[in-house]
């Protein structure tokens, strides 16, 4: 049998062995061959059953090959669909990570095309869904949420019509290794050296390890993949969170803590089961003989469905009237959930949170903290979501703002401009537990000069330029009044009006106001 013949021979096999339950392999040898095939990934075990191999040394991708990355992925899909926290989780990653509007700023010398830039992508975030679904804020929300889950995620740039460009949205698992027009159900790479041009995940390499291509397949409705086709590198940004050199594909962030997400749900649902008995039963009789009491032979009258008369014991509030010699009577008491049942929910709700680099106060339970704790514990998922932003801008806002941009200015939508490029996104704002305090501080080192107002302005999601120009909006208007009320009013200072309409104390911060005039004389 010729090699290539014996590769896919074991990529048929390795179908097989995975559509079978765990059980048929805990405690075999066969476990071993198993692991050999799905890689050592703790989604993709097979069992709680740990049987190590020998030192293996590969690629992340080659640890994914065989349809590790697609079991890692179902499963990590499931657990958002019927376990709160992970969704919890990824819906906080979508809201600290992507600003509201998706908005940003452009700084060039020339102040007009500033503002004409800045409504053209306006505008174009609000219709860039080649779907017409969503707005770029929205897509954006749904790249950080999937990268997370499943790995990565694919956005795909197209023309319209009219030559508007556009976004279509492409899902992990829809790129992948398949042959031949009817696709397949796992992926599966041929291993080639790193200096040769080959295929990892739906990715072709060239020699030098440089994208060239993606292997783009349609879903059908069982979950197979047909009519693969190759789309261009430079037609695709692809989102994902690298944590290896020598990889091309993303894995789940919740890959090192599957099996303790399931084992979460398994224990809540059954502890919730045991409730549900406990509270079932309210009272526990007790006989002499080990068996139930002999219908009584006092009735209340009450008749069934065949006529028959009921032979029921009269009960009281508090009173049991009939009981043979030796019989008892106990309530039903239940200590469950104990102290250790919550202990361990509570490090497995840990080992979750830092899993995904999160501190467990912040996912789960901010009580019992100090003020300082808390300040920090809001600091370091700070710097989480920061280092998520980070990365979008690099791999998806950057290169959507250069093609957009330049092809507004290609095709006269826009007047050219030779920089362009000096813009800034807007960044959604940062966690916080304490706005007193910390806007006390901003004014703080605003005034002694360590900050400025660009610093707080990003930290909280707005602009500066924006809150400078509407801040002068206001000055402009308290001021027009002031004087239309001195108009009305001859007795009335101009100053005394103006602190009337609130704009006695109008400035960066208080402390810098220039005194006023004790005496000025009204306005003709």
């Amino acid at each position: 049998m010729k090699y290539l013949d014996r590769l896919r021979a074991a990529a048929k096999v390795s179908r097989q062995l995975l559509t079978l339950p765990a059980a048929a392999f805990t405690g075999t040898n066969n476990e071993v061959a198993i692991k050999m095939l799905t890689g050592e990934w703790e989604g993709g075990e097979n069992t709680r059953f740990r049987r190590k191999r020998t030192t293996r040394l590969v690629a992340q991708d080659t640890d994914l090959n065989n349809g590790t990355r697609e079991a890692i992925m179902s499963e990590a899909r499931k657990l958002e669909q019927n376990t709160p926290i992970p969704g919890s989780i990824l819906n906080r990653f979508g809201d600290y990570c992507v600003h509201p509007q998706a908005k940003v700023k452009f700084y060039t010398s020339d102040h007009e095309w500033n503002e004409r830039a800045a409504d053209y992508w306006a505008n174009w975030t609000k219709q860039c869904d080649a779907t017409g679904d969503m707005t770029l804020p929205q897509m954006l929300r749904v790249c950080v949420m999937s990268a997370k889950r499943d790995g990565d995620v694919f956005l795909h740039k197209e023309m319209d019509a009219s030559g508007m460009p556009k976004l279509r949205g492409i899902e992990a698992d829809r790129v992948t290794n398949v042959t031949g027009e009817y696709g397949g159900y796992l992926n599966y790479d041929f291993q080639k050296d790193s200096n040769e041009a080959r295929t990892v995940g739906g990715i072709k390499i060239d020699r030098q390890g440089q994208r060239v291509g993606y292997i783009v397949c349609d879903r059908t409705g069982f979950g197979t993949f047909v009519n693969p086709r190759t789309i261009a590198a430079g037609e695709i940004l692809h989102y994902r969170n690298p944590t290896r050199f020598e990889s091309f594909r993303g894995v789940s962030a919740f890959h090192s803590i599957l099996n303790d997400l399931q084992d979460l749900k398994e224990t809540k649902e059954a502890e919730q089961l045991a409730q549900k008995i406990a509270s079932s039963h309210t009272l526990i009789e007790r006989t002499a003989r080990g068996s139930a009491s002999g219908i009584q032979a006092f009735a209340d009258g009450a008749t069934d469905n065949a006529d028959n008369v009921q032979k029921l014991e009269d009960m009281a509030a508090g009173i049991k009237r009939y009981m043979s010699h030796g019989d008892s009577l106990e309530m039903f008491s239940s200590t469950r959930p104990d102290e250790g049942w919550r202990w361990l929910i509570e490090f497995l709700i840990r080992g979750v949170s830092q899993g995904l680099h999160l501190p467990f106060e912040f996912t789960w339970n901010l009580a019992g903290l100090t003020g300082t704790s808390v300040r920090l514990v809001s600091k370091q998922a700070e710097r989480t979501f920061n280092s998520e932003i980070d990365n979008l801008e690099q791999r998806v806002i950057d290169p959507l703002v250069a093609w957009v941009i330049s092809d507004a200015m290609e095709s006269g939508r826009l007047p050219r401009s030779a920089e362009w490029f000096y813009y800034r996104a807007a960044r959604p704002s940062h966690p916080t537990v304490d706005v007193g305090r910390e806007s006390a501080a901003n004014l703080n080192e605003l005034n002694a000069g360590v900050r400025t107002e660009e610093q707080i302005c990003t930290e909280q999601g707005l602009d500066s330029y924006d809150v400078r120009t509407a801040r002068a909006g206001e000055v402009q208007h308290r001021i027009t009044l002031a004087r239309a009320l001195v108009d009305a009013n001859p007795e009335m200072q101009f100053q005394q009006a103006l602190a009337m309409m609130g704009g006695a104390n109008i400035g960066p911060t208080y402390n810098m106001q220039p005194a006023i005039a004790p005496q000025v004389a009204p306005l003709q």
